[in-house]
């Protein structure tokens, strides 16, 4: 019993020497360029006739799914929301998506476009917003 104790402790201050390890590692400033990011997508729109067409810049999604969008829309907010997809691809691409928001008058609005996780939570996560004023 104290031999498994004593293996047990060993490991986990070898697992604790080790994070700390990696913690120090990463900090320091030749590790500056690693951790940059990809940009994150951004939202365009212009005005279309009575018609507001969206494009949200640089999402990263399957090449084809069968997942479906839905728009809400408030008096003050456009909400763009891709579901979650039942089959998917197997590639990957970074793409522009275009979308048209049927009869939008005059006024400030906050678009925003959200995607449902592939796993849980089940609460939409927002990939892209912006304050647009529509003239």
């Amino acid at each position: 019993m104290r031999l498994l104790l004593h293996v047990c402790a060993s490991l986990t201050a070898l697992f604790i020497v080790s994070a700390t390890a990696t913690a120090s590692a990463s900090a320091s400033p030749s590790n500056a360029k690693k951790d940059e990011r990809a940009p994150r997508p951004t939202i365009t729109s212009t005005r279309d006739g009575r018609d507001l067409r969206v494009v949200v810049h640089g999402v990263t999604d399957y090449c084809s799914s069968d997942a479906q969008t839905e728009i809400f829309r408030t008096s003050d907010t456009i909400r763009i929301l891709h579901d979650r997809p039942t089959r998917v691809s197997r590639c990957i691409s970074t793409q522009d998506l275009t979308f048209v928001v049927k009869d939008v008058g005059p006024g400030r609005y906050r678009i925003t476009y959200e995607r449902m996780p592939y796993v849980a939570p089940a609460s939409p996560r927002t990939v892209a917003s912006a304050m647009v004023t529509v003239r």
